[in-house]
């Protein structure tokens, strides 16, 4: 049997943006080492060609793979599937999906939710457009991530027969990489998160884990010193 290839992993990404809080939970979690590169949004340095050529999409993050010893280098410029990459190329390390395909099912429903009905409604540009057209940005936003948090929360609850500390039992999964920086995210927009028991009980449990407060935006090397906070450990 051939060895699996070894990979130098390289991650454009920025402080705030959840989506690549996604992937450095998800290396941080299964330990492999990475290479960060931070990408100014706030100044529009992913609009320049230097990285929209790395990624058309002109968004973060970016990870960059290097395969060792060959010449073969790609980048992945969705989180989703840069997360599912560093599972599939590291099973050896602590797994992110469960066994099962009516537990994956779960699991990535609950990414989905998050990635397709929370995640956007945050986005810079969006909410550029929505100022633009005279709505109230942040409102519009808290509002959004309150219904997509909620069907997290039914979500959830629908496995109450199975509950433990995270999203999907006692398993850390690509769910809970994903939870996280949602919630960072709806905190700093002012939602209400009281009524989500199960979605803070989940993340109570995770901000303990030493890969989540490394994680934390607050706790970057690209977060300016002002917004940093000593409560979460860099």
């Amino acid at each position: 049997m051939m060895d699996k290839p070894k990979y130098e992993l390289t991650l454009h990404g920025y402080y705030r943006s959840s989506c690549s809080a996604r992937v450095r939970l998800a290396l941080y979690l299964k330990q492999i080492p990475f290479t960060p590169i931070y990408v100014d949004i706030k100044n529009s340095h992913h609009l320049q060609s230097q990285y929209s050529n790395l990624n058309p999409s002109s968004s973060v993050p970016t990870l960059q793979v290097k395969e060792v010893l060959a010449t073969r280098q790609f980048n992945i410029t969705q989180s989703i599937a840069a997360i599912e990459f560093v599972e599939e190329a590291y099973p050896d390390r602590v797994a992110l999906l469960p066994t099962s395909p009516e537990d994956v099912a779960f699991v990535r429903t609950l990414v989905n939710i998050l990635a397709c009905d929370v995640q956007p409604t945050t986005n810079m540009k969006i909410l550029k457009r929505v100022t633009a057209t005279g709505g109230d940005a942040n409102q519009w936003a808290r509002e959004l991530m309150t219904e997509g948090i909620s069907a997290y929360e039914a979500t959830l609850d629908s496995r109450r027969f199975d509950r433990g500390r995270y999203s999907f039992s006692d398993q850390l999964t690509s769910a809970d990489v994903c939870l996280a920086p949602a919630v960072w995210n709806a905190q700093r927009y002012g939602v209400d998160l009281s009524a989500f028991p199960n979605v803070m009980r989940v993340f109570d449990q995770l901000m303990q884990l030493e890969a989540f407060q490394r994680g934390h935006w607050q706790a970057q090397e690209d977060c300016p010193l002002e917004l940093r906070s000593d409560e979460v450990k860099g």
